[in-house]
C-alpha cells in the first residue's frame, strides 16, 4: 500500500516585504551590516545559560551597572527622613531659647 503525501499548490507568490525594507534601508545606507561572531553575540545572553565569563561578557555588552549599594543609601535616607516625619514637633522660645513641648 502506498502512501499519498498531501501537498498545496498555489499559484500565489510571497513577498516579504520585511526583508525588502531591510535591502532598501541598506542601499540608502540608513543600516550598516556587520558581521558579529557568535561567541559575541549580545543575544546569547538572553536565550541560553552562559558560563560566569561569558555572563560578564554579557553584562558588559549590555552595559550594566550594580546600583544595590545607590538602592541600599536611598533606602537608609527614606529610613531618616520617615524618622524625622515622625518626631514630635517642637516650640522653640525665641526670648529665652528653650524647647517647649506643643501641645
Amino acid at each position: 500500500m502506498t502512501e499519498e503525501i498531501a501537498q498545496l499548490k498555489t499559484n500565489l507568490q510571497h513577498v516579504d516585504i520585511h526583508n525588502h525594507w531591510l535591502h532598501q534601508e541598506v542601499q540608502k545606507d540608513l543600516i550598516t551590516v556587520e558581521y558579529t561572531e557568535s561567541a559575541l553575540m549580545m543575544a546569547d545572553g538572553l536565550t541560553k545559560a552562559l558560563t560566569n565569563n561569558a555572563f560578564e561578557r554579557f553584562v558588559e555588552q549590555m552595559n550594566l551597572k550594580d546600583v544595590s549599594n545607590l538602592l541600599a543609601e536611598r533606602r537608609l535616607n527614606d529610613l531618616e527622613e520617615l524618622k524625622l516625619d515622625q518626631m514630635e514637633p517642637v516650640e522653640v522660645d525665641q526670648d529665652e531659647n528653650e524647647v517647649l513641648p506643643t501641645d
